[in-house]
């Protein structure tokens, strides 16, 4: 069976969120995981009016 996962994070300790991502892929890839996109690009918030 397969899952998606999609999320957005906001990084607000970088040395912390470094220290996850050590240990994260590992977990991942034992389970099959598969990174499918990613990007450290900034979000950006658009507000569309009308029709």
């Amino acid at each position: 069976m397969n899952a998606y996962v999609i999320s957005q994070l906001r990084i607000d300790n970088p040395d912390d969120y470094q220290e996850y991502l050590d240990g994260f892929p590992p977990c991942f890839q034992r389970h099959g995981g598969e990174l499918l996109a990613t990007s450290t690009s900034k979000e950006e918030t658009i507000l569309l009016e009308g029709d």
